[in-house]
């Protein structure tokens, strides 16, 4: 039962409203770590490239979250990827230590 007393039986897919590939994603979070932790010495995209290239060789796979939205009117938090890791870094005092 769902929490309304209602039994689900329908998948929703939730994802991201602005659908990037990961390398982009990647990029914009090491510039937000760089920009609040200058110090910091991050491997370059390019290097970390050939390590993302085995973890899904057939690509990423695109889903859209219309559905979700449409059918149970739910709008997301952080609707985009730039949101959500604006709002973890952020959160974060010391890169080496997460509270």
């Amino acid at each position: 039962m769902g929490q309304f007393g209602h039994t689900f039986r329908e998948v929703y897919n939730i994802v991201d409203d602005d659908p990037a590939p990961r390398e982009e994603v990647f990029e914009y979070a090491m510039k937000l770590v760089e920009e609040k932790w200058p110090e910091l010495k991050l491997q370059s995209v390019e290097q970390r490239q050939k390590e993302w290239s085995n973890v899904n060789p057939k690509g990423d796979k695109r889903v859209c979250n219309a559905r979700m939205k449409r059918e149970l009117g739910l709008q997301l938090l952080f609707p985009d990827y730039k949101s959500g890791l604006k709002s973890i870094i952020h959160q974060i005092q010391s890169p080496f230590h997460c509270h």
